[in-house]
């Protein structure tokens, strides 16, 4: 019993010693900067310095071809030179080492100059540095030992015991003396700090549309018959938009204005199989919305969620139906010029988009007794046309959809109205701040 514990601790010791004598510290050793001798004599000093640590199995090394490697499947088109020491702790947290050296080699006169740097890459701390000087290229070996060995002593407290053997090193040529260059002015653009502007952000925006194939359909469903009912014809449209803003806050009107004349054909049929086609009386529907909110700008755009009250007229021969009620909406408008930004008529594309939704309340004529009606209300437009700059007249080619649902609780019916069709619009946005800055 005795002999199986003590094989037991000596199995245990024994691992403990293998597993404490593997490196556990990786290092990337970066591509030396030449300065006034050429890049395979300073890509030597590399090789030195990986293939000495390497043979002090103190550190796991990663070799040239695996850095390239890893920096590729990265996506990154970096050089495996560094000079800094935030370039070495960039490069070394994208290949996972815990050390990165940099260095140098130089030439100055007969007297070559060999310097180098460890960086901690998890606090960018240099835990070494070191240089050495020499006249003798052939000598580089021993320099560059002596470098190892004084960064062992550093980090670990310790050097090596013996010289070494290096695999893999590429016989020493005497580099040729390139003359140092002067080092190029890196040129650094100044963008100027935005001046803030003396006049208000205040502006107006005007809009007149109208359309040549503007559509009106009407779904009508009594359900005491059972019966759907379907009208259609081609009503005439006039749009017109007004917007008032002053920096963040935006208050607008915007009337769609749908009519027939009287002796218009509408086309009728219903569920039962009947069609014909009558002449109606003439008849003027409008939606108002009168429009609060909050907007959010930049230079050729500007966003809102707003706050919409909504009216809804339909004046006949023979009387009047109103509803009214409050809704949210959101807009957007955004602009891309791409021609001479300095014209005073620059030429490009704005876009724009709005819809909104209302809770509408029948107002009831003295003649109507029972439970009040509910309505959904759902209008939108998006368009597509010349853009202003800040300020100027502006043209929208869009699309228009307008739709009503009234659901009446006594007759136990309800109906959906839908204007829709393409449009055409002529702004002009008048921008105080745009003109007097011109």
């Amino acid at each position: 019993m005795k002999t199986i514990k003590f094989f037991a601790i000596f199995v245990f010791i024994l691992s403990g010693f293998l597993s404490f004598a593997q490196p556990t510290k990786s290092v990337a050793i970066m591509e030396f900067e030449p300065k006034g001798v050429d890049k395979s004599s300073a890509s030597i000093i590399s090789d030195l310095f990986r293939n000495y640590l390497f043979s002090s199995k103190k550190f796991i090394v990663v070799d040239r071809e695996s850095m390239k490697e890893i920096l590729t499947e990265q996506n990154l088109q970096q050089s495996l030179g560094c000079n800094s020491a935030e370039c070495a702790v960039q490069l070394g947290k994208i290949l996972g080492v815990n050390y990165s050296i940099i260095g140098s080699l130089g030439k100055l006169g007969n007297v070559y100059i060999v310097s180098a740097k460890m960086v901690n890459i998890e606090n960018a701390q240099i835990e070494w540095t070191n240089s050495a000087k020499l006249t003798n290229f052939g000598q580089i070996d021993s320099v560059i030992e002596k470098m190892v060995n004084n960064l062992l002593k550093t980090i670990f407290k310790e050097e090596f015991k013996e010289k070494l053997p290096i695999k893999e090193i590429v016989p020493i040529e005497v580099p040729k003396t390139i003359e140092p260059q002067p080092e190029k002015k890196k040129e650094i653009k100044v963008i100027p700090a935005r001046k803030k502007s003396k006049y208000p952000n205040v502006g107006i925006d005007l809009q007149f549309g109208f359309s040549p194939s503007f559509r009106f359909k009407e779904t009508y469903y009594d359900n005491t018959s059972d019966i759907t009912y379907w009208y259609s014809m081609k009503p005439g449209y006039f749009d017109f938009k007004f917007g008032l803003y002053w920096t963040f806050l935006y208050f607008g009107i915007h009337n769609r204005s749908f009519w027939f004349n009287e002796g218009d054909k509408m086309n009728y049929e219903d569920s039962t199989g009947a069609s014909y086609t009558y002449s109606v009386y003439e008849t003027d529907i409008s939606f108002i919305d009168y429009i609060f909110s909050l907007r959010a700008q930049s230079k050729n755009r500007f966003d809102m969620i707003y706050f919409v009250w909504k009216e809804i007229n339909y004046t006949y021969y023979s009387g009047e139906d109103n509803y009214y009620g409050p809704g949210i909406g959101f807009s957007l408008r955004f602009g891309d010029i791409y021609k001479d930004k300095k014209s005073e008529f620059p030429v490009g594309f704005m876009y724009e988009f709005d819809i909104n939704l209302a809770y509408m309340i029948y107002d009831e004529p003295d003649t109507y007794i029972g439970e009040s009606p509910y309505g959904l209300s759902l209008c939108g437009n998006i368009g597509i046309g010349a853009v202003m700059k800040k300020y100027g007249p502006y043209l929208l080619l869009g699309y228009d959809f307008n739709l009503l649902y009234v659901n009446f609780y006594d007759y136990d019916t309800n109906f959906i109205d839908i204007f829709h069709g393409m449009t055409i619009r002529l702004g002009y946005n008048f921008d105080l701040r745009a003109l007097l800055e011109k």
